[in-house]
């Protein structure tokens, strides 16, 4: 299923490669298209989910981000692409330790698309969908043992320190979601995520999230 997946990504990184060098072909084309920036925040909850999460919990997720779009103005497909900082992590019990772990991450949508729906002249509805890739750049694994008063605090990078393994710092997967245009200005929405790759090898899970974000147009 990974391997699926995984070329359904590529396949969508090469489909903005391409779609980017059609809009660029000539002056012409390029003033049948519409780009549309904005910067955007969101909150809401990660978690990890798998064979080795079962009583896992949700930690608070966060995210700081940058996305253009593009659209014909004969359409209302929309395809675009967004760069964020995010944070990945769980709290969960494993080994008899109550452990939580919180990372932070350079997140890349290379290709998102969905489609534009005007109910109003002042109200635009954006359901998307797309493909994003990660890397974790910083963060912390905690590890607490109230019987025998044992708390463990490390970075990720030290993570092997813990277990038998090195920690995995890169993630791919899929993202689904919603945003709602006020006034061509404000942006409000939700989306959610799943990945496919576990931060340990040895580990069955995967990052989940669910966040609630705003934007603002920044140019057109």
């Amino acid at each position: 299923m990974k391997k699926v997946f995984s070329i359904l990504i590529a396949f969508m990184c090469i489909m903005t490669m391409n779609a980017q060098n059609t809009t660029l072909k000539s002056k012409s084309s390029a003033k049948e298209t519409s780009t549309l920036k904005f910067v955007h925040a969101g909150f809401g909850a990660t978690a990890f989910a798998g064979s080795d999460f079962e009583d896992s919990k949700a930690i608070p997720c966060f995210e700081l981000g940058y996305q253009f779009q593009k659209k014909k103005w004969t359409s209302s497909y929309f395809y675009g692409m967004d760069f964020s900082i995010a944070n990945r992590g769980s709290k969960y019990d494993k080994y008899e330790y109550d452990n939580v772990i919180n990372a932070w991450q350079f997140q890349w949508v290379p290709y998102f698309f969905g489609f534009e729906f005007n109910p109003n002249p002042k109200i635009c509805l954006r359901p998307q969908f797309g493909a994003f890739l990660s890397c974790d750049f910083a963060g912390k694994v905690k590890y607490e043992d109230g019987y025998y008063d044992i708390k463990i605090k490390k970075s990720i990078w030290k993570y092997e320190d813990l277990s038998e393994t090195k920690y995995q710092p890169f993630d791919l997967g899929l993202r689904v979601g919603f945003d709602v245009i006020f006034n061509k200005t404000w942006i409000a929405g939700f989306s959610t995520q799943h990945g496919f790759l576990s931060y340990d090898k040895d580990i069955s899970g995967s990052s989940v999230n669910f966040l609630i974000h705003g934007g603002m147009v920044i140019g057109k």
